[in-house]
């Protein structure tokens, strides 16, 4: 899949996240659908840098998958700035990821989600960016309402 997709695709997903959770949180019943939405975009738009550098996505399949610590790390190596907040929030993602998918009891910390949202919007303002100096032709940026 092209750079362009992926970032195209992951800023429907963060969109979508930030209108649920700026706007309908209430109306749901858990907010797990919405953290999943902001880790997918997080996730699409890593690998669009990834792609945008080159990368083929049978090596983005197979050497770092949905491994967000992974796929962070493989962007710095090529020169994305990721800032100490926004790594550790990257670290959270990684180890949450999987129970914003499959329902899962008991109590467990968050993130907040308009640290999350923040985050997400950092992402794909500075991977938007890169790829634009790269002449891909991508949406634009919304910034988080948070």
């Amino acid at each position: 899949m092209k750079a362009e997709i992926l970032f195209n695709s992951a800023e429907s997903y963060r969109r979508a996240a930030d209108i649920l959770a700026s706007q309908h949180r209430k109306d749901l019943i858990s907010e797990a659908p919405i953290y999943y939405l902001f880790y997918h975009a997080a996730e699409l738009y890593l690998k669009s840098f990834l792609r945008g550098e080159r990368l083929t996505v049978s090596e983005i399949k197979t050497t770092l998958g949905h491994r967000f610590s992974a796929l962070r790390d493989a962007c710095t190596a090529r020169g994305l700035p990721i800032a100490d907040d926004d790594r550790d929030i990257l670290e959270w993602i990684e180890n949450n990821y999987i129970d914003a998918r499959y329902i899962k009891t008991g109590t467990k910390s968050v993130v907040p989600l308009d640290r999350l949202s923040w985050t997400v919007a950092s992402l794909a303002e500075t991977i938007g960016g890169h790829l634009r100096e790269k002449s891909f032709v991508i949406r634009r940026v919304m910034p988080s309402p948070f």
